[in-house]
């Protein structure tokens, strides 16, 4: 999955609202910590180029 393709929904939302905590964190351990691990890993991603290039033109 690309970053672009992420998105949060209503079903995402919706998953703080079980009451169950087992069901609440297998679910969230599923469909939410996936997508943030994409936009960290992006994210880091773009600040070490960002770096990158500020180290090179120093």
């Amino acid at each position: 999955m690309d970053i672009e393709e992420i998105n949060f929904d209503h079903d995402d939302k919706n998953l703080f609202f079980v009451n169950d905590l087992q069901i609440k964190a297998d679910a969230i351990r599923h469909s939410i910590l996936p997508k943030l691990e994409i936009i960290t890993n992006n994210t880091i991603s773009l600040i070490n180029n960002r770096l990158d290039a500020m180290l090179i033109f120093k």
